[in-house]
């Protein structure tokens, strides 16, 4: 017995009966798998993290997006009213539109270029359609309501008269 004992207690080797093994064998392997299971949770709770802080990224970026619609169109009321006004208060309107222009600007808005551009529909709406065939196909001849686009992100598309040559104009096409 006590030979017994002295064999299982080496430091290099370990005498185990079928069952401790298969015992043991079994503990290793719960023991991986609960290891795995934790690297998965650690991994998804890494990219739950990483998508949240997107979503608060785009939040905090588009969070104004309906009060900065509403200012674009007193905006282009301004901007109508300085087209049809008397000249001689045209200066303090002009003053007006500047520090608006200013202002959206460093919101992060910006217009979107349309005139004399080839037609994106995410980017234009077309409302009219002309055939001249001295221009290009698909070309923005006219801005009936200028677009916007906040931070890259389109507020609302340039309202634009779109050159046709070919197709019957109906409906853009």
């Amino acid at each position: 017995m006590e030979l017994l004992n002295e064999l299982e207690t080496t430091e290099d080797s370990v005498l185990l009966s079928k069952e401790e093994y298969a015992k043991l064998k079994e503990k290793a392997k719960q023991a991986e798998e609960l290891l795995d299971k934790y690297l998965r949770l650690q991994a998804d709770f890494d990219n739950y993290k990483k998508f949240m802080d997107r979503q608060k990224a785009t939040y905090l970026n588009y969070g104004n997006e309906r009060i900065l619609k509403e200012l674009i169109k007193l905006y282009d009321d301004l901007k109508r009213a300085i087209n049809a006004h008397d000249p001689k208060s045209d200066k303090g309107l002009i003053l007006i539109l500047n520090k608006f222009s200013a202002l959206l600007r460093n919101e992060g808005i910006e217009p979107i270029e349309a005139e004399g551009k080839k037609f994106n529909p995410d980017l234009h709406e077309c409302m009219m359609v002309e055939q001249n065939p001295s221009l290009e196909d698909e070309v923005n001849t006219e801005v009936l309501e200028e677009g916007y686009k906040l931070k890259g992100k389109v507020l609302r598309p340039s309202k634009v008269k779109v050159n046709k040559l070919n197709g019957d104009g109906k409906n853009g096409s």
